[in-house]
Protein backbone atom coordinates (compact mmCIF):
# COMPACT_ATOMS: atom_id res chain seq x y z
CA UNK A 1 0.00 0.00 0.00
CA UNK A 2 0.88 3.73 -0.93
CA UNK A 3 -0.44 6.87 0.15
CA UNK A 4 0.07 10.55 -0.41
CA UNK A 5 -1.13 13.75 0.49
CA UNK A 6 -2.38 16.24 -1.65
CA UNK A 7 -3.42 20.00 -0.70
CA UNK A 8 -7.09 19.00 -0.68
CA UNK A 9 -7.24 15.36 -1.26
CA UNK A 10 -5.66 11.86 -0.06
CA UNK A 11 -4.70 9.19 -2.08
CA UNK A 12 -4.21 5.28 -1.55
CA UNK A 13 -3.04 3.52 -4.34
CA UNK A 14 -2.29 -0.26 -4.89
CA UNK A 15 -1.19 -2.67 -7.76
CA UNK A 16 -0.89 -6.24 -7.41
CA UNK A 17 0.03 -8.81 -10.79
CA UNK A 18 0.91 -11.93 -11.32
CA UNK A 19 1.79 -14.18 -14.42
CA UNK A 20 2.44 -17.82 -14.16
CA UNK A 21 3.71 -19.43 -17.77
CA UNK A 22 4.70 -22.22 -19.16
CA UNK A 23 6.10 -23.63 -22.10
CA UNK A 24 4.58 -27.00 -23.80
CA UNK A 25 7.05 -27.68 -26.58
CA UNK A 26 6.64 -24.65 -29.26
CA UNK A 27 3.88 -23.56 -27.25
CA UNK A 28 3.27 -20.97 -24.54
CA UNK A 29 0.69 -21.10 -22.26
CA UNK A 30 -0.18 -18.94 -19.35
CA UNK A 31 -2.31 -17.15 -16.43
CA UNK A 32 -2.44 -13.53 -15.11
CA UNK A 33 -3.81 -11.82 -12.74
CA UNK A 34 -3.86 -7.99 -12.29
CA UNK A 35 -5.96 -5.66 -9.45
CA UNK A 36 -5.65 -2.05 -9.15
CA UNK A 37 -7.11 -0.04 -6.56
CA UNK A 38 -7.10 4.00 -6.42
CA UNK A 39 -9.18 6.05 -3.57
CA UNK A 40 -9.37 9.26 -3.31
CA UNK A 41 -10.99 11.02 -0.62
CA UNK A 42 -11.58 14.75 0.64
CA UNK A 43 -9.12 15.21 3.12
CA UNK A 44 -11.68 17.12 5.78
CA UNK A 45 -14.79 15.27 5.01
CA UNK A 46 -13.64 11.91 4.80
CA UNK A 47 -16.00 11.22 1.34
CA UNK A 48 -15.06 8.87 -1.62
CA UNK A 49 -14.03 11.15 -4.96
CA UNK A 50 -15.36 10.63 -8.30
CA UNK A 51 -11.92 9.82 -9.76
CA UNK A 52 -11.72 6.43 -7.74
CA UNK A 53 -11.52 3.33 -9.37
CA UNK A 54 -10.76 -0.02 -8.75
CA UNK A 55 -10.50 -3.35 -11.48
CA UNK A 56 -9.55 -6.89 -11.13
CA UNK A 57 -8.88 -8.53 -14.68
CA UNK A 58 -7.84 -12.66 -15.21
CA UNK A 59 -6.21 -13.90 -18.63
CA UNK A 60 -5.33 -16.69 -19.94
CA UNK A 61 -3.40 -17.16 -23.32
CA UNK A 62 -1.56 -19.40 -25.41
CA UNK A 63 0.76 -18.15 -28.33
CA UNK A 64 3.06 -20.38 -31.10
CA UNK A 65 5.20 -17.57 -32.40
CA UNK A 66 4.38 -16.41 -35.63
CA UNK A 67 1.35 -18.81 -36.51
CA UNK A 68 -0.49 -18.55 -33.51
CA UNK A 69 -2.27 -16.58 -30.35
CA UNK A 70 -5.14 -16.84 -28.36
CA UNK A 71 -6.78 -15.19 -25.47
CA UNK A 72 -9.11 -14.99 -23.07
CA UNK A 73 -9.42 -12.25 -20.42
CA UNK A 74 -12.43 -11.71 -17.82
CA UNK A 75 -12.36 -7.61 -16.29
CA UNK A 76 -14.85 -6.31 -13.40
CA UNK A 77 -14.73 -2.73 -12.98
CA UNK A 78 -15.47 -0.52 -9.85
CA UNK A 79 -16.58 3.34 -9.52
CA UNK A 80 -18.03 5.02 -6.67
CA UNK A 81 -21.55 5.12 -5.04
CA UNK A 82 -22.88 6.00 -2.50
CA UNK A 83 -19.42 6.59 -1.24
CA UNK A 84 -18.51 3.41 -1.65
CA UNK A 85 -16.40 1.55 -4.81
CA UNK A 86 -19.22 -0.93 -6.17
CA UNK A 87 -19.30 -3.16 -9.27
CA UNK A 88 -19.73 -0.83 -12.09
CA UNK A 89 -18.82 -3.63 -15.02
CA UNK A 90 -17.97 -6.91 -16.18
CA UNK A 91 -16.11 -7.89 -19.38
CA UNK A 92 -15.29 -10.94 -21.21
CA UNK A 93 -12.04 -10.43 -24.34
CA UNK A 94 -11.91 -13.20 -26.77
CA UNK A 95 -8.53 -12.42 -29.23
CA UNK A 96 -7.26 -14.62 -31.94
CA UNK A 97 -4.55 -13.90 -33.75
CA UNK A 98 -2.83 -15.94 -37.20
CA UNK A 99 0.45 -14.97 -38.61
CA UNK A 100 2.00 -16.93 -41.67
CA UNK A 101 5.25 -14.84 -42.57
CA UNK A 102 7.58 -17.67 -43.33
CA UNK A 103 7.12 -17.40 -47.33
CA UNK A 104 8.96 -13.78 -47.88
CA UNK A 105 6.65 -13.55 -51.38
CA UNK A 106 3.26 -13.76 -49.55
CA UNK A 107 2.68 -12.93 -45.91
CA UNK A 108 -0.78 -12.80 -44.13
CA UNK A 109 -1.81 -11.95 -40.73
CA UNK A 110 -5.43 -12.00 -39.36
CA UNK A 111 -6.98 -11.21 -36.20
CA UNK A 112 -10.24 -10.88 -34.09
CA UNK A 113 -10.94 -9.59 -30.99
CA UNK A 114 -14.58 -9.94 -29.50
CA UNK A 115 -15.90 -7.72 -26.44
CA UNK A 116 -18.72 -8.43 -24.04
CA UNK A 117 -19.72 -5.57 -21.62
CA UNK A 118 -22.45 -6.09 -19.03
CA UNK A 119 -23.27 -3.21 -16.85
CA UNK A 120 -24.65 -2.81 -13.48
CA UNK A 121 -28.33 -2.21 -13.34
CA UNK A 122 -27.73 1.03 -11.26
CA UNK A 123 -26.04 2.68 -14.36
CA UNK A 124 -29.34 2.28 -16.42
CA UNK A 125 -26.89 1.80 -19.30
CA UNK A 126 -27.90 -0.65 -22.22
CA UNK A 127 -25.17 -3.62 -22.25
CA UNK A 128 -22.77 -3.72 -25.67
CA UNK A 129 -20.55 -6.24 -27.52
CA UNK A 130 -18.34 -5.02 -30.06
CA UNK A 131 -16.06 -6.88 -32.69
CA UNK A 132 -13.07 -6.22 -34.42
CA UNK A 133 -11.72 -7.70 -37.42
CA UNK A 134 -8.76 -7.38 -39.65
CA UNK A 135 -6.80 -9.48 -42.52
CA UNK A 136 -3.57 -8.23 -44.20
CA UNK A 137 -1.93 -9.97 -47.41
CA UNK A 138 0.91 -8.80 -49.10
CA UNK A 139 1.89 -10.96 -52.25
CA UNK A 140 4.81 -10.75 -54.89
CA UNK A 141 3.94 -13.19 -57.83
CA UNK A 142 6.14 -13.93 -61.02
CA UNK A 143 8.98 -12.32 -60.17
CA UNK A 144 7.51 -9.04 -59.06
CA UNK A 145 5.10 -9.17 -61.98
CA UNK A 146 2.42 -8.87 -59.69
CA UNK A 147 2.69 -6.86 -56.88
CA UNK A 148 -1.10 -6.18 -54.67
CA UNK A 149 -1.25 -5.27 -51.22
CA UNK A 150 -4.72 -6.11 -49.04
CA UNK A 151 -6.36 -4.71 -45.90
CA UNK A 152 -9.74 -5.27 -44.83
CA UNK A 153 -11.01 -4.20 -41.22
CA UNK A 154 -14.52 -4.77 -40.13
CA UNK A 155 -16.17 -3.64 -36.90
CA UNK A 156 -19.27 -2.97 -34.87
CA UNK A 157 -20.00 -0.32 -32.26
CA UNK A 158 -22.38 2.41 -31.79
CA UNK A 159 -22.56 5.98 -34.03
CA UNK A 160 -23.48 9.68 -32.68
CA UNK A 161 -25.50 11.32 -34.83
CA UNK A 162 -23.24 14.68 -35.43
CA UNK A 163 -23.95 18.08 -36.19
CA UNK A 164 -21.13 20.78 -36.94
CA UNK A 165 -20.37 24.38 -36.28
CA UNK A 166 -17.42 26.73 -37.35
CA UNK A 167 -15.14 28.46 -34.62
CA UNK A 168 -13.01 31.56 -36.09
CA UNK A 169 -9.20 31.08 -35.46
CA UNK A 170 -6.16 32.82 -36.23
CA UNK A 171 -6.23 33.91 -39.83
CA UNK A 172 -3.99 31.08 -41.54
CA UNK A 173 -4.74 28.66 -38.86
CA UNK A 174 -8.02 27.16 -40.11
CA UNK A 175 -9.64 24.99 -43.36
CA UNK A 176 -12.69 27.44 -44.34
CA UNK A 177 -13.67 31.03 -45.00
CA UNK A 178 -17.00 32.57 -44.91
CA UNK A 179 -18.97 34.38 -47.54
CA UNK A 180 -22.05 36.48 -46.46
CA UNK A 181 -24.08 35.51 -49.63
CA UNK A 182 -27.33 37.13 -48.44
CA UNK A 183 -25.55 39.87 -46.74
CA UNK A 184 -27.18 39.89 -43.16
CA UNK A 185 -24.10 39.66 -41.28
CA UNK A 186 -25.21 36.35 -39.73
CA UNK A 187 -22.53 33.10 -40.36
CA UNK A 188 -24.72 30.59 -41.09
CA UNK A 189 -24.22 27.20 -42.05
CA UNK A 190 -24.17 27.15 -45.98
CA UNK A 191 -22.00 30.46 -46.34
CA UNK A 192 -18.81 28.82 -45.55
CA UNK A 193 -16.67 26.84 -48.14
CA UNK A 194 -13.11 25.03 -48.19
CA UNK A 195 -10.34 28.39 -48.60
CA UNK A 196 -8.91 28.79 -51.50
CA UNK A 197 -6.32 30.93 -50.39
CA UNK A 198 -4.26 31.23 -46.88
CA UNK A 199 -5.33 34.85 -45.64
CA UNK A 200 -9.03 33.43 -46.23
CA UNK A 201 -8.49 30.36 -43.52
CA UNK A 202 -10.05 31.80 -40.67
CA UNK A 203 -12.41 29.10 -39.49
CA UNK A 204 -12.38 25.80 -38.04
CA UNK A 205 -15.06 23.33 -38.43
CA UNK A 206 -15.48 20.83 -35.40
CA UNK A 207 -18.25 18.36 -34.98
CA UNK A 208 -20.26 17.85 -31.88
CA UNK A 209 -21.94 14.45 -31.42
CA UNK A 210 -25.74 14.11 -30.77
CA UNK A 211 -27.43 12.51 -27.75
CA UNK A 212 -28.84 9.78 -30.39
CA UNK A 213 -26.66 7.05 -30.94
CA UNK A 214 -26.96 4.21 -33.12
CA UNK A 215 -25.26 1.02 -33.26
CA UNK A 216 -23.21 0.54 -36.42
CA UNK A 217 -21.10 -1.86 -38.55
CA UNK A 218 -17.82 -0.59 -39.64
CA UNK A 219 -15.77 -1.67 -43.15
CA UNK A 220 -12.88 -0.93 -44.73
CA UNK A 221 -10.77 -2.66 -47.36
CA UNK A 222 -7.94 -0.75 -48.80
CA UNK A 223 -6.22 -2.44 -52.02
CA UNK A 224 -3.17 -1.56 -54.36
CA UNK A 225 -2.51 -3.55 -57.24
CA UNK A 226 1.03 -3.06 -59.61
CA UNK A 227 1.64 -4.57 -62.70
CA UNK A 228 5.23 -4.61 -64.43
CA UNK A 229 5.84 -6.71 -67.47
CA UNK A 230 8.85 -6.30 -67.55
CA UNK A 231 9.96 -8.35 -64.77
CA UNK A 232 8.38 -11.11 -66.87
CA UNK A 233 9.51 -10.24 -70.49
CA UNK A 234 12.97 -11.23 -71.59
CA UNK A 235 13.67 -8.71 -74.33
CA UNK A 236 13.42 -5.06 -72.45
CA UNK A 237 12.82 -3.85 -76.27
CA UNK A 238 9.74 -5.36 -76.60
CA UNK A 239 6.67 -3.28 -76.78
CA UNK A 240 4.60 -4.95 -74.14
CA UNK A 241 7.67 -4.43 -71.58
CA UNK A 242 7.17 -1.05 -71.82
CA UNK A 243 3.60 -0.93 -69.70
CA UNK A 244 3.11 -1.00 -66.47
CA UNK A 245 -0.21 -0.37 -64.36
CA UNK A 246 -0.79 0.90 -60.77
CA UNK A 247 -4.24 0.46 -58.95
CA UNK A 248 -5.77 1.43 -55.59
CA UNK A 249 -8.84 1.81 -54.28
CA UNK A 250 -10.01 2.45 -50.85
CA UNK A 251 -14.05 2.12 -49.59
CA UNK A 252 -14.93 2.80 -45.62
CA UNK A 253 -18.40 1.94 -44.88
CA UNK A 254 -20.45 3.03 -41.75
CA UNK A 255 -24.20 1.71 -42.00
CA UNK A 256 -27.14 0.97 -39.04
CA UNK A 257 -26.41 -2.96 -37.55
CA UNK A 258 -27.61 -5.34 -40.02
CA UNK A 259 -27.97 -9.00 -39.21
CA UNK A 260 -25.97 -11.66 -41.54
CA UNK A 261 -22.25 -10.96 -43.42
CA UNK A 262 -23.95 -8.54 -45.92
CA UNK A 263 -23.71 -5.58 -43.26
CA UNK A 264 -19.79 -6.33 -43.42
CA UNK A 265 -19.68 -6.36 -47.37
CA UNK A 266 -17.69 -3.20 -48.44
CA UNK A 267 -18.69 -3.77 -51.90
CA UNK A 268 -22.88 -3.68 -51.15
CA UNK A 269 -23.47 -0.48 -52.79
CA UNK A 270 -27.44 -1.50 -52.14
CA UNK A 271 -27.67 0.24 -49.08
CA UNK A 272 -31.25 2.22 -48.06
CA UNK A 273 -30.71 5.66 -47.17
CA UNK A 274 -32.23 5.10 -44.06
CA UNK A 275 -29.38 2.43 -42.86
CA UNK A 276 -26.33 4.23 -43.95
CA UNK A 277 -24.32 6.29 -41.64
CA UNK A 278 -21.06 7.27 -43.52
CA UNK A 279 -19.48 6.11 -47.12
CA UNK A 280 -16.20 7.56 -48.16
CA UNK A 281 -14.73 5.88 -51.42
CA UNK A 282 -11.42 6.15 -53.42
CA UNK A 283 -10.38 4.48 -56.71
CA UNK A 284 -7.13 5.74 -59.19
CA UNK A 285 -5.72 3.49 -61.68
CA UNK A 286 -2.71 4.54 -63.87
CA UNK A 287 -1.63 2.87 -66.99
CA UNK A 288 1.90 3.62 -67.93
CA UNK A 289 3.58 3.43 -71.24
CA UNK A 290 7.56 4.13 -70.90
CA UNK A 291 7.26 5.72 -67.64
CA UNK A 292 11.49 5.62 -66.95
CA UNK A 293 12.22 6.31 -70.37
CA UNK A 294 14.37 10.02 -70.77
CA UNK A 295 12.80 10.73 -73.38
CA UNK A 296 9.01 10.40 -73.63
CA UNK A 297 6.44 8.67 -71.40
CA UNK A 298 2.38 8.38 -71.87
CA UNK A 299 0.03 8.09 -68.48
CA UNK A 300 -3.33 7.16 -69.03
CA UNK A 301 -5.34 7.74 -65.32
CA UNK A 302 -8.86 7.14 -63.76
CA UNK A 303 -9.78 8.35 -60.28
CA UNK A 304 -12.87 8.34 -58.87
CA UNK A 305 -13.70 9.98 -55.38
CA UNK A 306 -16.69 10.32 -53.04
CA UNK A 307 -18.38 10.53 -49.43
CA UNK A 308 -21.58 10.78 -47.52
CA UNK A 309 -22.02 11.82 -43.84
CA UNK A 310 -25.11 11.60 -41.90
CA UNK A 311 -25.64 14.79 -40.25
CA UNK A 312 -28.45 15.31 -37.78
CA UNK A 313 -30.19 17.88 -40.59
CA UNK A 314 -29.34 15.03 -43.30
CA UNK A 315 -26.78 13.33 -45.85
CA UNK A 316 -23.84 15.52 -47.55
CA UNK A 317 -22.97 13.42 -50.53
CA UNK A 318 -19.58 14.41 -52.90
CA UNK A 319 -18.58 12.83 -55.42
CA UNK A 320 -15.69 13.53 -58.81
CA UNK A 321 -15.04 11.68 -61.59
CA UNK A 322 -12.04 12.04 -63.86
CA UNK A 323 -10.70 10.64 -66.57
CA UNK A 324 -7.02 12.00 -68.18
CA UNK A 325 -3.97 11.27 -70.05
CA UNK A 326 -0.77 12.73 -69.38
CA UNK A 327 2.35 13.37 -72.25
CA UNK A 328 5.91 13.70 -71.36
CA UNK A 329 8.62 14.77 -74.61
CA UNK A 330 12.42 16.07 -73.87
CA UNK A 331 12.24 17.37 -77.34
CA UNK A 332 15.74 18.79 -77.29
CA UNK A 333 18.34 18.36 -74.25
CA UNK A 334 16.94 20.27 -70.97
CA UNK A 335 14.06 20.72 -72.70
CA UNK A 336 10.69 19.42 -71.39
CA UNK A 337 7.09 19.40 -72.78
CA UNK A 338 4.09 18.48 -71.10
CA UNK A 339 0.73 18.00 -72.03
CA UNK A 340 -2.31 16.77 -69.95
CA UNK A 341 -6.01 16.54 -70.65
CA UNK A 342 -8.55 15.79 -68.16
CA UNK A 343 -12.17 15.23 -68.49
CA UNK A 344 -15.17 14.85 -65.65
CA UNK A 345 -17.93 15.95 -63.09
CA UNK A 346 -17.94 17.04 -60.04
CA UNK A 347 -21.16 16.71 -57.10
CA UNK A 348 -22.22 17.78 -54.13
CA UNK A 349 -25.92 17.59 -52.76
CA UNK A 350 -27.17 18.15 -49.24
CA UNK A 351 -30.29 16.99 -47.89
CA UNK A 352 -31.05 20.71 -46.05
CA UNK A 353 -29.53 23.25 -48.10
CA UNK A 354 -30.47 22.71 -51.58
CA UNK A 355 -29.42 25.81 -52.77
CA UNK A 356 -25.77 24.64 -52.90
CA UNK A 357 -26.35 21.41 -54.66
CA UNK A 358 -23.90 21.31 -58.25
CA UNK A 359 -23.49 18.88 -60.98
CA UNK A 360 -20.73 19.86 -63.22
CA UNK A 361 -19.44 18.83 -65.94
CA UNK A 362 -15.50 20.21 -66.33
CA UNK A 363 -13.12 19.93 -68.98
CA UNK A 364 -8.92 20.42 -68.84
CA UNK A 365 -6.54 21.31 -71.10
CA UNK A 366 -2.62 21.79 -69.56
CA UNK A 367 0.39 22.74 -71.48
CA UNK A 368 4.10 22.78 -69.52
CA UNK A 369 7.28 23.88 -70.66
CA UNK A 370 10.24 23.02 -68.26
CA UNK A 371 13.62 24.36 -69.07
CA UNK A 372 16.48 23.32 -67.37
CA UNK A 373 19.24 25.77 -67.13
CA UNK A 374 21.75 23.91 -64.68
CA UNK A 375 21.20 21.56 -61.88
CA UNK A 376 20.33 24.59 -59.82
CA UNK A 377 17.83 26.17 -62.16
CA UNK A 378 14.79 25.58 -63.43
CA UNK A 379 12.76 27.39 -65.51
CA UNK A 380 8.70 26.28 -65.78
CA UNK A 381 6.08 28.26 -68.40
CA UNK A 382 2.37 26.74 -68.26
CA UNK A 383 -0.89 27.30 -69.62
CA UNK A 384 -4.19 26.21 -68.87
CA UNK A 385 -7.79 25.77 -70.44
CA UNK A 386 -10.91 24.95 -68.36
CA UNK A 387 -14.48 25.01 -69.17
CA UNK A 388 -16.82 24.28 -66.36
CA UNK A 389 -20.77 24.24 -66.72
CA UNK A 390 -23.52 23.36 -63.86
CA UNK A 391 -26.95 21.11 -64.49
CA UNK A 392 -29.69 23.47 -66.15
CA UNK A 393 -32.26 22.10 -63.08
CA UNK A 394 -29.44 23.21 -60.85
CA UNK A 395 -28.94 27.10 -62.02
CA UNK A 396 -26.79 26.22 -65.52
CA UNK A 397 -23.84 28.48 -64.32
CA UNK A 398 -20.89 28.47 -66.30
CA UNK A 399 -17.53 29.37 -66.73
CA UNK A 400 -14.50 29.85 -69.11
CA UNK A 401 -11.05 29.99 -67.64
CA UNK A 402 -7.95 30.70 -69.44
CA UNK A 403 -4.67 30.27 -67.17
CA UNK A 404 -1.09 31.72 -67.79
CA UNK A 405 1.88 30.80 -65.42
CA UNK A 406 5.75 31.08 -64.89
CA UNK A 407 7.82 29.95 -62.36
CA UNK A 408 11.33 29.87 -61.78
CA UNK A 409 13.24 27.69 -58.85
CA UNK A 410 16.74 27.85 -57.92
CA UNK A 411 18.41 25.71 -55.59
CA UNK A 412 21.00 26.37 -53.32
CA UNK A 413 23.43 23.33 -53.01
CA UNK A 414 23.17 22.28 -48.98
CA UNK A 415 21.43 25.67 -48.15
CA UNK A 416 18.32 26.03 -49.44
CA UNK A 417 16.25 26.89 -52.64
CA UNK A 418 14.56 30.08 -53.44
CA UNK A 419 10.96 29.89 -55.72
CA UNK A 420 8.74 32.52 -57.29
CA UNK A 421 5.68 32.38 -59.69
CA UNK A 422 3.26 34.26 -61.46
CA UNK A 423 -0.10 33.41 -62.47
CA UNK A 424 -2.46 35.54 -64.95
CA UNK A 425 -6.36 34.26 -64.55
CA UNK A 426 -8.95 34.99 -66.70
CA UNK A 427 -12.50 34.05 -66.01
CA UNK A 428 -15.53 34.30 -68.04
CA UNK A 429 -18.47 33.71 -65.72
CA UNK A 430 -21.80 33.19 -66.32
CA UNK A 431 -24.17 33.46 -63.26
CA UNK A 432 -25.11 34.74 -59.61
CA UNK A 433 -21.20 35.64 -58.59
CA UNK A 434 -21.94 36.10 -54.72
CA UNK A 435 -22.59 32.20 -54.73
CA UNK A 436 -21.56 28.87 -53.67
CA UNK A 437 -21.58 27.95 -56.79
CA UNK A 438 -19.71 30.48 -58.19
CA UNK A 439 -17.06 30.21 -55.51
CA UNK A 440 -16.56 26.97 -56.64
CA UNK A 441 -16.73 27.22 -60.53
CA UNK A 442 -14.35 30.73 -60.34
CA UNK A 443 -12.05 28.71 -57.07
CA UNK A 444 -12.23 31.63 -54.98
CA UNK A 445 -11.37 34.23 -57.65
CA UNK A 446 -13.41 36.64 -59.41
CA UNK A 447 -14.85 37.43 -62.95
CA UNK A 448 -12.72 39.44 -65.48
CA UNK A 449 -8.43 39.19 -65.10
CA UNK A 450 -7.33 37.94 -62.29
CA UNK A 451 -3.49 37.92 -60.57
CA UNK A 452 -1.66 35.90 -58.61
CA UNK A 453 1.78 35.74 -57.34
CA UNK A 454 4.14 33.87 -54.52
CA UNK A 455 7.86 33.56 -53.47
CA UNK A 456 9.29 31.25 -51.16
CA UNK A 457 13.01 30.86 -49.20
CA UNK A 458 13.98 27.90 -47.99
CA UNK A 459 16.88 27.89 -45.79
CA UNK A 460 19.42 25.46 -43.52
CA UNK A 461 20.17 27.60 -41.06
CA UNK A 462 22.51 24.99 -39.04
CA UNK A 463 21.96 21.39 -38.99
CA UNK A 464 18.70 20.61 -37.68
CA UNK A 465 17.23 24.17 -37.91
CA UNK A 466 15.20 24.96 -41.15
CA UNK A 467 14.04 28.77 -42.18
CA UNK A 468 11.32 28.95 -44.66
CA UNK A 469 9.77 32.66 -45.56
CA UNK A 470 6.77 32.63 -47.99
CA UNK A 471 4.98 35.45 -49.48
CA UNK A 472 2.14 35.67 -51.68
CA UNK A 473 -0.43 38.14 -52.83
CA UNK A 474 -3.37 37.89 -55.71
CA UNK A 475 -5.08 40.98 -56.86
CA UNK A 476 -8.99 40.71 -58.41
CA UNK A 477 -11.58 43.03 -60.33
CA UNK A 478 -12.90 45.50 -57.83
CA UNK A 479 -11.28 43.70 -55.14
CA UNK A 480 -8.42 45.14 -53.47
CA UNK A 481 -5.11 43.47 -53.32
CA UNK A 482 -4.26 41.30 -50.77
CA UNK A 483 -0.94 39.92 -49.38
CA UNK A 484 0.06 37.39 -47.38
CA UNK A 485 3.35 36.28 -45.53
CA UNK A 486 4.62 34.08 -43.37
CA UNK A 487 7.91 32.56 -41.67
CA UNK A 488 8.05 29.20 -40.44
CA UNK A 489 11.36 27.82 -38.15
CA UNK A 490 11.66 23.97 -38.03
CA UNK A 491 13.75 21.84 -36.01
CA UNK A 492 14.91 18.07 -37.01
CA UNK A 493 16.06 16.19 -34.06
Amino acid sequence: MLSADATLNKTSFLRQRGDISRNFGKWLGGINLEHELNRTTDKQTDQLSLVSFAFTQFKFYLNKENQFKAQYSKRYDQLPLNGQLQSSSAADVVMLGVELTKNANSALNLSSTYRKVNYASHLMKQNESNLLGRIEHSLNAWKGFINTITYYELGTGREPKREFTYLEVQTGQGAYTWNDYNGNGIKELNEFELARFQDQAKFIRIFRPGNEFIQTNYTSINQTLRLLPLSVIKSKTSWLAKFSSQSSFKIERKIVDQNGLSGFNPFDVSIDASNLVSLNSFFRNTLFFNRNNPVYSIDVNHQNTGSKILLTNGFDTRKRGEGGLRLRWNIIHKTIVAFEIKRGTKRFESELFGQRNYRIQFFELLPELNYQFSTNFRLTFAGGYTSQQNAGNLGGEQTANIRFTAEARYAILKKGMITARINHIQNDFKGQANSSIAYELLEGLQPGNNLTWGAGLQRSVTNGIQLNLNYEGRKSPDVRTIHTGGVQVRAFF
